[in-house]
């Protein structure tokens, strides 16, 4: 991690996956070196807390001067994703990495309460990732301490085949 330290430091603490292979080929590692000490070294950064890790290689590797948990990673990503497939990655990396959580009722109670708004607004132009929601609300509800208790009910259905559930007049 040092090497990886000094290599941010000197691009100001960002850095992509490329520009840390071109500091460091061919003088300390061959390619093939390379791929292998990275992929060790990334799993030791994400560990670490320092670190901002990538999903993609062409984004930037960032450095960070405090440590941040994994599970505000988790939360910040659920928080910052915007596309409907965002969200439902970042729900599985939740669900993925629940024990990481402290106080999982308070941290994750308005995650469940965000994944039931997210199925209800979506259950008629995109009723399979409103199910998808429904789904991993029900995974997080089971698998964290403290919200089993508290199963959130079902506020939306969502009709098989995309079509609207009849309603009854009243009488």
């Amino acid at each position: 991690m040092g090497l990886t330290r000094k290599i941010l430091n000197s691009y100001g603490g960002r850095a992509t996956q490329d520009q840390i292979m071109q500091a460091l080929l061919p003088d300390v590692f061959s390619e093939g070196e390379f791929k292998k000490w990275w992929e060790n070294t990334k799993k030791a950064l994400k560990k670490d807390g320092h670190f901002a890790i990538p999903a993609k290689k062409t984004d930037m590797l960032e450095m960070r001067e405090d440590t941040v948990s994994h599970a505000d990673q988790y939360l910040a990503a659920f928080a910052s994703a915007r596309q409907l497939k965002a969200q439902l990655a970042a729900l599985d990396q939740i669900i993925k990495n629940i024990g990481e959580f402290s106080n999982p009722a308070a941290q994750l109670a308005p995650i469940v309460a965000a994944a039931e708004d997210a199925a209800r607004k979506n259950q008629r132009l995109n009723p399979s990732q409103a199910l998808e929601f429904l789904v991993s609300r029900d995974e997080i509800v089971e698998k964290a301490p403290g919200l089993s208790g508290a199963r959130m009910p079902q506020h939306c259905a969502v009709p098989r085949g995309g079509e609207a559930p009849a309603h009854h007049a009243p009488r």
